[in-house]
């Protein structure tokens, strides 16, 4: 079989497009000039329809396949907890260092009382100490796993 050489006018039929259409796909051809007529091979004509000059459907079809194979991986790990949102982490450590703030602003109100009747100096530091440690501990103690849960809303809190 040999490359077959199509005039505008055959090559719109054959690929069911306006004149018009094939004739500016092919303006930046070469065309093969017979007497009068300028001819087209149709692989050249089709590839400067897609906008390019290697139409390579197996590495097209291997870049979706990879791209696929890819988004299926993040959500696997998504549902598995092992990859989580970058806005659900700034969540989840904003309401913690409120928390926290909340707690440590608190202190001065809750330990006044307290530390008024004192009347050695170490007491009174183990009574302050003792509420910053309380305060602390909220952040050391803290399990994102469990917090994920709640924020699922299928832990023991939520809704």
């Amino acid at each position: 079989m040999t490359r077959q050489l199509w005039s505008i006018s055959g090559l719109a039929v054959e690929l069911d497009k306006d004149r018009r259409f094939i004739g500016h796909a092919v303006k930046d051809l070469v065309p093969v000039v017979q007497g009068k007529r300028s001819l087209y091979y149709l692989s050249d004509v089709v590839a400067a329809m897609m906008g390019r000059d290697d139409l390579d459907l197996t590495a097209e079809k291997a870049r979706l396949a990879k791209a696929q194979a890819d988004k299926t991986e993040i959500e696997v790990a998504q549902k598995r907890y092992l990859l989580i949102d970058a806005d659900d982490v700034r969540d989840v450590w904003g309401i913690q260092i409120a928390n926290v703030r909340a707690k440590l602003l608190g202190i001065g109100h809750t330990v006044a009382p307290q530390v008024a009747i004192e009347k050695g100096v170490p007491a009174c530091r183990d009574i302050i100490d003792g509420r910053v440690y309380e305060a602390l501990g909220e952040l050391r103690d803290f399990d994102p796993a469990e917090f994920g849960d709640n924020k699922r809303g299928d832990g023991p809190t939520g809704s």
